[in-house]
């Protein structure tokens, strides 16, 4: 007899509480003098100042680059396209004053893509001090022999090559 899992929660949900516990993580930091190792990890995160996140123009990564940006982080916007990249980069510019951000498009997939997000963080902030691989695809939900191959490629290389070379 098959047991009955529990229903995955929403990307609603997961956004919503991300951004909860973030929030909540670094009120405990500021409100309290007795740091547990995670408190002082992300008070170490709060005073570095220059970020580098792949996969940032939406969803979860563009949640982290405001909480960063918030905490006066200088942050790396990172999609795969141009358009994409200045399109959040002209949203971030109506909220934030724009020398806390910049941008690099390019696919994560390609190690050279990489190298490039990683030359332009250079420059525009002098240092990286964190590196956060965000960027990642999903396929459709099925077999995977149902999968075209050119789709699980895709996923492999973003997802799997794009995390080892960032």
């Amino acid at each position: 007899m098959a047991q009955h899992a529990e229903p995955l929660p929403s990307k609603k949900w997961l956004f919503e509480n991300f951004i909860q516990h973030t929030q909540a993580v670094f009120l405990d930091i500021d409100d309290k003098l007795n740091f547990t190792s995670n408190q002082i990890y992300w008070l170490e995160v709060s005073m570095m100042k220059s970020i580098v996140i792949t996969g940032s123009t939406r969803g979860i990564g563009y949640a982290m680059a405001k909480a960063f940006i918030e905490r006066d982080c200088r942050v790396m916007i990172n999609g795969r396209s141009d358009e994409s990249t200045q399109g959040t980069l002209v949203t971030l510019s109506e909220q934030f004053p724009s020398e806390h951000f910049s941008g690099a498009a390019g696919d994560v997939s390609n190690f050279e893509s990489v190298q490039n997000i990683w030359e332009e963080s250079l420059r525009a902030f002098g240092r990286i001090d964190i590196w956060i691989n965000n960027a990642g695809i999903s396929h459709e939900q099925a077999p995977p022999w149902l999968i075209p191959i050119d789709e699980l490629q895709s996923v492999i290389k973003t997802n799997i090559l794009g995390e080892l070379y960032g």
